[in-house]
């Protein structure tokens, strides 16, 4: 039997011959699958620490609140505008996986939050 040795789907095939050099008379190849397409990302478990997350809401000058995609655990958030904390009670509070600026951003400012989910 010729086996393909890109072809992922035989598996347990037994060969009459050593395929290589050292390998016993009778040994059993196992070929592993080529992965696929990457699968959508599940949502993060307890505990997980969100990096880099960009909030959603309407950014115009005017607008103080801004949802995570995930509810986070209190206290754990580390908010960023332009690459600077800002300071949990002072900049912004914490409320059910949103947040709250006292300053609005502007629409040129670049949010991001890191948390962790709950």
């Amino acid at each position: 039997m010729e086996i393909n040795v890109v072809d992922p789907i035989v598996i347990g095939v037994t060969l009459p011959t050593p395929p290589l050099v050292g390998a016993s008379p009778g040994a059993v190849v196992i070929l592993v699958p080529w992965p696929g397409p990457r699968g959508q990302a599940g949502p993060p478990g307890t505990n997980s620490p969100v990096i880099g997350e960009a909030p959603t809401g309407l950014q115009n000058g005017t607008n103080t609140v801004f949802s995570t995609a995930h509810a986070f655990i209190s206290g754990s958030t580390a908010v960023y505008r332009n690459g600077l904390r800002e300071v949990l009670g002072s900049g912004y509070t914490e409320g059910s996986s949103q947040i709250t600026f006292v300053q609005p951003p502007l629409s040129s400012d670049v949010i991001e939050i890191d948390y962790l989910a709950s």
